[in-house]
């Protein structure tokens, strides 16, 4: 399953995860800028994954990539 990372329109350390059907998988939120946590719905492809905290945007995308064995990729346009 692939996965598109949307950044938000009104908070800069928050980005929305949805999948291509733009089905709302998740969040991720920059607690400090070497921790980033992944929020999953509770009833989606993600909610049992073990890839809660990365060390960056990149690697918590990498880590739902592997999770899903799909593609994850960053959104140019904000949402919300």
């Amino acid at each position: 399953m692939d996965v598109v990372v949307v950044p938000s329109a009104k908070r800069k350390d928050l980005w929305h995860l949805h999948d291509r059907l733009r089905r709302k998988v998740g969040t991720i939120t920059e607690e400090t800028p070497a921790r980033f946590v992944v929020h999953p719905t509770t009833d989606g492809p993600l909610a049992t994954a073990a890839i809660k905290i990365s060390a960056s945007l990149e690697e918590a995308m990498d880590n739902i990539a592997g999770e899903t064995k799909g593609e994850c990729q960053l959104s140019e346009k904000a949402e919300g």
